[in-house]
């Protein structure tokens, strides 16, 4: 038999609370915002349709799992789902 590794009990005994997931998907929003760039000047119409695009499929990628984590009502269902999200609690970086 193999042994769980260590990492995986840490990971399953994370409790999140409604302001951590609030606060980490704000976190993760911004930091994919400014990963994508600032928008496009108004003389290039073409990329700022597409800027707005891809900002808005970000923003709802990230409400989706903030919804999927908020439903979740067993915490070790929600600490499970926010590493397989890739999630981290604030003092766990």
């Amino acid at each position: 038999m193999s042994a769980r590794p260590d990492y995986l009990d840490e990971v399953m005994s994370a409790r999140w609370t409604s302001e951590e997931l609030c606060r980490e998907k704000d976190r993760r929003l911004i930091e994919d915002l400014q990963t994508l760039g600032p928008r496009p000047a108004w003389w290039r119409p073409r990329a700022r349709r597409q800027y707005d695009r891809s900002s808005r499929r970000l923003k709802k990628a990230h409400d989706s799992d903030l919804r999927t984590m908020l439903a979740a009502q067993d915490p070790t269902y929600r600490a499970a789902m926010a590493h397989l999200i890739g999630w981290k609690r604030p003092e766990a970086r």
